[in-house]
């Protein structure tokens, strides 16, 4: 499976994120690398899991357990702002006026 630059670029539109044509290209070469490194895993994991039991040697089937969690004043005491009930942290993403969704 081959990453061309208009691969890349349609992806990084379904990410709403810009590149430039040198981030384009460098990115493509870097999913290659990515793919090639994914195909060499693949060599190495039999596609038969029951092949190897060496997988299931630990126990994945624990209970699961709830533990008592942090009350909201011990959660928010070392936070660098805080407005008293939450974190307060930058916006990071600005809203559409017309339609009120993410850019």
């Amino acid at each position: 499976m081959g990453i061309d630059l208009d691969e890349v670029l349609r992806l990084a539109a379904l990410a709403r994120i810009q590149v430039t044509p040198d981030e384009a290209d460098q990115l493509a070469r870097d999913l290659e690398r990515v793919i090639g490194h994914l195909d060499t895993i693949r060599e190495v994991i039999p596609s038969d899991p029951s092949a190897d039991d060496t997988w299931f040697d630990s126990d994945v089937h624990r209970e699961d357990r709830t533990a008592e969690g942090l009350d909201r004043e011990t959660a928010l005491r070392n936070a660098p702002v805080q407005d008293g009930e939450h974190f307060v942290v930058p916006r990071i993403l600005e809203r559409d006026p017309k339609s009120g969704d993410a850019p």
